[in-house]
């Protein structure tokens, strides 16, 4: 384990010993999909993906739709960002958390979403719709 690996698994712990009292809170999935995003920043996609399935389980119980939206571009993000991409599952999660970021009018995550796509178009030369992907991303 290189010195940058180290300090990545340092940096996870305290997130996780710092969240550990909000755990139960009413924020807890708020909380979770930073821990979700820092799993996936710090190349650890199992765990990101792991935290992104509780995320979706209890923003459903919840009924808290913005929650859920940012857990589906992070699953989007995931399996775009895999050894192994599984481009259809990507896209699949980025629309899902497009047409909820649309209708709550949660225009970041619209652009979130949009740029996922335009990546997954480019890294699959489909150039029309990269291009149209990344220009509603803007």
């Amino acid at each position: 384990m290189d010195v940058l690996e180290r300090e990545l698994a340092a940096m996870l712990r305290r997130i996780e010993k710092q969240l550990a009292p909000v755990m139960a809170a009413p924020l807890l999935p708020y909380c979770l999909n930073f821990v979700a995003e820092a799993y996936l920043l710090a190349d650890r996609p199992d765990e990101a993906e792991g935290v992104v399935a509780r995320v979706l389980e209890q923003s459903a119980v919840r009924k808290e739709q913005g929650v859920r939206a940012w857990a589906l571009w992070l699953q989007g993000s995931i399996a775009a960002r895999r050894p192994q991409p599984d481009s259809a599952a990507a896209l699949k999660a980025f629309r899902q958390a497009l047409a909820v970021a649309e209708e709550r009018d949660m225009r970041p995550l619209v652009a979130h979403c949009h740029l996922g796509m335009g990546e997954l178009h480019v890294a699959a030369l489909r150039s029309a719709e990269a291009r149209d992907a990344l220009a509603q991303a803007h």
